[in-house]
């Protein structure tokens, strides 16, 4: 009875599809949080058990995971490679011995892989019809999440068992790992934490979604014996937000070729997402692109991307990703200046009393632009012709003005300029001195997070101060 009544105000809590004010998004965030620790609460004990491994244990058991992918078909693992905890990184891979760029250190097999298309083509998947469930079929990292939680609940019987016994049992990804004091510390950051709430209510659908589908197998199935995962109890939210974090901070798309199982020929053409042993310990560093995929061969190879000495750490690029995504969905925050790839997120949105709003709004759909968006500026080249008519048209005060959005007045053109540098002042937080660190007292990821945003919207407002005072603005 308490669960049904806690998974009721769960739905009621899930139900919009709009996001809070920015006023409400604090009290929003402690009532999913509340309403989780008690879920929480109810369901601790009774659930799929969650991996015991202390970091000590895991660099044991990535050991046997080598073998067992150096020892499958396909599958090479250099002597170069070892694992270590190396701090606040975490552990990760580490050079065994001299290490050259571009060095071949590590094969994984298709075969040593969790993908989502495993998922559909799994026996027990289709004797409950699992696989024909639409948000499977639709949604491969909710798919690809249930999967690693299937396996988990096989025990030693699942042939994956050497790569579970190997994984984190903490969440890294901020977006799921939040608490009320860590959301408020961000405050600063709207976008940011909109973006925490959205992959919370997401997860907390998703994880109502399976538990109604897994009551209504054990009801109708009378092959529900073959899913250990649907029986009852076993299915709980802390195990499956455990998998979407693992999913989150650790997949890998990889080709899709050919005919990967009856009903699921993509024609040589898309990826799937998969799990990829070894691989995906390898922390991140930028540079070039190290790892390939051999579909002659069927296999995810990697490669040097540096030269590594005994001892020290061996990297590899994620992607080109900004500092909110590392942050948010693998858990990790870079240095000030440290992404060249970096982007900003603004959110502007027209005041909805705006006498203007019509208006207005028509000239943003010319645009293609919506009554509240959100841009991705590059912090290299921040000035967007996009990001400059919509600050026109909520600086604007007349049919006319409205009608400049995109050529519009020099004195227009100085009020967008410094709409949008108060807003950036706004969004950079403090002063720096207001979270400096010492011996005593480091910074930790979140601080340091800020930090970064806070620089980057520094060098925004500067960017677009000049823009203000340029001739482009006459």
């Amino acid at each position: 009875m308490a669960l049904e009544v806690i998974h009721k105000k769960l739905i009621q809590l899930c139900a919009p599809n709009d996001l809070p004010s920015p006023g409400e998004l604090q009290s929003t965030f402690e009532e999913f949080g509340a309403a989780l620790d008690k879920l929480n609460e109810i369901e601790n004990g009774i659930g799929q058990p969650m991996l015991n491994s202390t970091e000590t244990d895991r660099l044991g058991q990535l050991s046997e995971l080598r073998q067992h992918v150096a020892s499958a078909s396909g599958g090479f693992v250099s002597s170069g490679i070892g694992f270590a905890n190396f701090g606040l990184q975490g552990v990760g891979l580490r050079a065994e011995e001299d290490v050259k760029a571009g060095q071949l250190l590590l094969k994984v097999p298709r075969s040593q892989m969790l993908t989502h298309t495993d998922a559909l083509l799994c026996p027990a998947w289709r004797a409950v019809r699992l696989s024909d469930d639409p948000m499977c079929q639709r949604m491969p990292n909710a798919c690809l999440a249930l999967y690693l939680l299937h396996h988990l609940s096989l025990g030693p019987a699942s042939p994956h068992s050497a790569y579970l016994n190997s994984l984190p049992t903490g969440i890294a990804p901020v977006c799921l790992s939040s608490t009320p004091t860590v959301y408020r510390r961000l405050s600063v950051q709207p976008t940011v934490r909109e973006r925490i709430l959205i992959e919370l209510r997401n997860t907390c659908r998703q994880y109502l979604y399976f538990y109604r589908l897994f009551s209504q197998i054990r009801s109708t199935s009378s092959d529900a014996n073959l899913l250990p995962l649907a029986k009852s109890g076993c299915f709980t939210y802390a195990a499956y937000r455990w998998a979407v974090s693992m999913v989150m901070s650790r997949n890998n798309a990889v080709p899709m070729t050919g005919n990967n199982g009856d009903g699921l020929s993509n024609n040589g053409t898309g990826t799937e997402l998969a799990l990829v042993p070894l691989w995906d310990m390898g922390n991140h560093r930028f540079g070039q692109m190290s790892t390939d995929y051999s579909q002659e061969d069927s296999c995810l190879v990697f490669y040097a991307m540096e030269d590594a000495p005994a001892g020290s750490q061996l990297y590899f690029m994620y992607g080109r990703r900004s500092n909110a995504d590392f942050f948010l969905y693998s858990g990790f925050s870079l240095e000030p200046g440290e992404n060249p790839y970096d982007t900003a997120d603004l959110r502007l949105g027209l005041n909805p009393k705006d006498r203007l709003i019509e208006a207005k709004t028509r000239q943003l759909q010319a645009l293609g632009l919506e009554r509240s968006q959100l841009f991705h500026l590059p912090v290299s080249d921040p000035i967007q012709p996009s990001v400059l008519a919509f600050a026109r048209l909520i600086c604007a005060q007349s049919d006319e003005e409205v009608s400049m959005a995109v050529h519009s007045s020099p004195d227009l053109n100085r009020r967008a300029g410094q709409f949008l540098v108060n807003r950036f002042r706004l969004l950079a937080g403090p002063s720096a001195a207001a979270v400096s660190s010492d011996n005593d007292h480091p910074l930790d990821d979140v601080d340091r997070f800020l930090a970064g945003e806070r620089a980057k919207f520094q060098l925004l407002v500067a960017a677009y101060e000049r823009w203000t005072e340029s001739d482009q603005v006459k």
